[in-house]
């Protein structure tokens, strides 16, 4: 996963590139000039891709893939994610912070900092029970990483950690505010609602290799693998079946969203985001390309 986590800023001009199913008759909005819709009536869906590459996140309409805006000034985002309740996005920054921002606008919210500048932080999940913010820490320089949560996404978080695990990669809640957490080289750990502690839930009957991402469906854990590019189904500890992505490399934080699955696709030559039929998995159906490393994908609605 290394070659993903070290992600290096490519000079190239960020153009949109709509492929099957996706419409191209409509001009895109200029940059930076997404107007708040957060107070409309009905809203629109929008998609959102970090691109630590370009040091931005772009914005999108979904499912149409008609590109709406970008936030900048961050400073190499990477994880996303998305508080069900409010749909307000959280934006993980490589100063060791996650940034809110409301759906629809561009102006920040609110910063929430880890203890440590070394913190090496990677994605983020909110729990739909109680609005805790977790945040997966790779490492602290050269110490074990952890999983951070911060109660009710306020304040200082809480740390917990694994002697059997080094690194934190990435995060998912399930509907009763269970974490499962992506902890590298194949392993899983869980933080159960209510828990003081992460235990091992790593699937015992397949080894998952090079995980890229985790995200719950149902009863369901969906795990993503980078290489070949595949998301496998974990339920209750046992994998279950298996989603091929193919024309897919260095897939990180997906997403399900119900029969259709959204994934960042960061090849070496050509960064996009990819849409494919799931589980049926195969070809992509559609896709926005253009950029330098993307490395997540949330929808606010």
């Amino acid at each position: 996963m290394g070659n993903v986590r070290l992600l290096a800023a490519v000079g190239a001009a960020v153009a949109i590139q709509l492929l099957v199913g996706c419409s191209t008759n409509s001009t895109a909005a200029p940059l930076n000039t997404l107007p708040d819709v957060s107070r409309e009536v009905k809203r629109p869906a929008l998609l959102y891709v970090s691109d630590p590459g370009a040091n931005d996140v772009w914005i999108y309409s979904y499912p149409s893939l008609k590109r709406q805006g970008k936030i900048t000034g961050l400073g190499y985002p990477l994880g996303l994610c998305v508080d069900a309740a409010t749909q307000n996005v959280w934006v993980v920054v490589s100063s060791a912070e996650v940034v809110e921002f409301e759906h629809g606008s561009t102006k920040q919210l609110r910063r929430l900092k880890l203890g440590s500048p070394f913190a090496g932080v990677n994605a983020c999940a909110v729990n739909p029970v109680n609005g805790d913010l977790a945040v997966t820490i790779l490492n602290f320089a050269d110490d074990p990483g952890a999983l951070a949560v911060f109660e009710n996404a306020r304040g200082k978080p809480k740390y917990y950690q694994t002697k059997n695990a080094f690194e934190y990669f990435f995060v998912a809640y399930d509907g009763n505010g269970n974490a499962f957490v992506d902890c590298g080289d194949g392993k899983l750990a869980e933080l159960a609602s209510g828990s003081k502690k992460l235990e091992m839930v790593t699937p015992k009957n397949e080894r998952v290799r090079l995980f890229g991402g985790v995200q719950t469906v149902g009863s369901t854990l969906a795990i993503g693998r980078e290489q070949p590019a595949a998301i496998y189904r974990d339920d209750g500890g046992v994998i279950t079946g298996k989603t091929t992505l193919e024309q897919a490399c260095s897939v990180e934080q997906f997403l399900i969203d119900g029969n259709k699955l959204v994934t960042p696709n960061a090849c070496t030559h050509d960064g996009r985001v990819s849409i494919y039929a799931y589980p049926a998995g195969g070809a992509p159906i559609g896709a926005a390309s253009g950029f330098k490393k993307p490395f997540a994908v949330v929808i606010s609605r």
